[in-house]
């Protein structure tokens, strides 16, 4: 396929029994040795009589489409003189040479250039009785295929003397083999269009193309030389960044990676949940959903086999509220004396998971007064506390149902999440049902 024609010289005498078969032999031969290309019989006219070479064209014409055409050689010798030539019209005698003229007159007329002298028999339609098409080759005017070729060179820019190489679509997997020749060059004709990579293997020498785009009716140049280069992931974090406190996570994040190769193309891209102990395929977006600290560990790997150094991202993950309880003792208070009257705040919460940070308080009085507890740290995935609350033991005579003071206790998490718990203290009206 690399040759566009292809023309053997068959020059083999008609009128010598022993030989003539070689000439069918050559145009069977051509017709299945084309490869999608051009064949043209290359006829001996300086081997034959013209009687001879007219029966030899109209042989290769008469057999079939897929040949171009015939020529000849040639002009200057067009034809010989051949004692008791077998195929004269309209019988046997010798011939002599005769001029090209003659030649080209039997070939578009059948016979001499004077008309006196048939060379083939009467009734035959000539040869050439109207000037002969030139070949349209679709591979040129309408290609639907392209080529690829280049060089295998070592890093020392030796070549690499035939070594096995493989062209493989990457688009569809298929693959082509052959060879280097001795200057270490390689071609590949006749491919689908599309992306393709081309590997060479010599004993321990292995070299690679970069991703290489055939099209239709040209020829893309894809050297081969040693890749070691391995490719970049690039992962991408949603949210971007934590959406809670102190780098935690308080919604389930997911990870997206991406990966490029300036050569020989991405193959995998993989990850790994277990600090690289086990690797999956990576396909799709990576959803986060352990609490607690997870590490995923990413890389790529490309078509040349260069491995790339693993990459981190690490999320620490709190989804769950914290728990939080609080009592008051006492919760009633009598007598109403007015006195400011201390109340303990008993407090117990937990977060097993980034642990507890604060627990703070909001008092409401329903008579408007102003009471507060303060802020208190808290450590550890669960806290035990107590705290006091000065209230006032006075209440409206007309409080039937007494005076209520609402405590409410929020607790937070390391990670910003939080939860609440309430409890009342109530400044009784009388002793009834007490």
């Amino acid at each position: 396929g690399i040759t566009d024609m292809a023309i053997p010289m068959a020059y083999k005498a008609e009128h010598t029994a022993s030989v003539a078969p070689q000439y069918d032999q050559w145009n069977n031969w051509l017709r299945t040795h084309l490869y999608n290309r051009a064949g043209l019989m290359g006829q001996g006219a300086q081997n034959n009589a013209i009687e001879g070479t007219l029966r030899q064209t109209r042989r290769t014409l008469a057999s079939g489409t897929n040949l171009s055409g015939i020529i000849f050689y040639s002009m200057a010798t067009s034809n010989i003189a051949v004692t008791n030539n077998p195929f004269a019209v309209p019988s046997p005698v010798t011939t002599p040479a005769r001029p090209f003229s003659e030649l080209a007159s039997g070939l578009t007329t059948g016979r001499s250039v004077n008309g006196l002298t048939l060379y083939e028999p009467a009734g035959l339609t000539p040869i050439f009785a109207a000037p002969a098409q030139v070949p349209v080759f679709q591979w040129k005017v309408a290609p639907t295929l392209g080529h690829i070729r280049g060089f295998a060179r070592r890093a020392d820019n030796s070549v690499l003397d035939t070594a096995a190489v493989t062209i493989k679509n990457l688009d569809t997997n298929s693959v082509r083999t052959g060879a280097t020749d001795g200057g270490g060059f390689y071609g590949g004709v006749d491919l689908a269009p599309g992306r393709y990579l081309v590997k060479a293997v010599l004993r321990s020498d292995v070299v690679y193309s970069c991703v290489a785009n055939v099209a239709a009716g040209l020829v893309t140049s894809a050297d081969l030389d040693p890749e070691t280069a391995a490719p970049v992931t690039t992962a991408l974090a949603s949210p971007a960044a934590p959406d809670g406190a102190n780098g935690w996570y308080i919604t389930n994040p997911t990870l997206d990676l991406s990966a490029s190769d300036s050569c020989s193309g991405v193959a995998q891209t993989e990850y790994s949940l277990d600090n690289g102990a086990t690797w999956q395929p990576y396909s799709g977006t990576i959803n986060i959903t352990q609490e607690g600290t997870t590490t995923v560990l990413f890389r790529s790997v490309d078509r040349a086999g260069n491995v790339e150094r693993a990459g981190s991202q690490t999320f620490m993950v709190d989804t769950s509220d914290p728990t939080v309880q609080i009592t008051a003792n006492p919760s009633t208070i009598w007598p109403p004396n007015g006195r400011m009257i201390p109340i303990t705040i008993g407090g117990n919460g937990a977060d097993a998971i980034s642990g507890v940070s604060q627990v703070s308080y909001v008092v409401t009085d329903e008579y408007g007064g102003t009471f507060s507890i303060p802020t208190r740290s808290l450590t550890g995935s669960s806290a035990n506390w107590t705290d006091t609350l000065l209230i006032e033991a006075r209440r409206n005579g007309d409080d039937l149902d007494g005076r209520r003071y609402h405590i409410v206790a929020t607790i937070t998490d390391v990670a910003g999440r939080t939860s609440t718990a309430s409890t009342d203290v109530v400044v009784l009206h009388d002793r009834r049902g007490n």
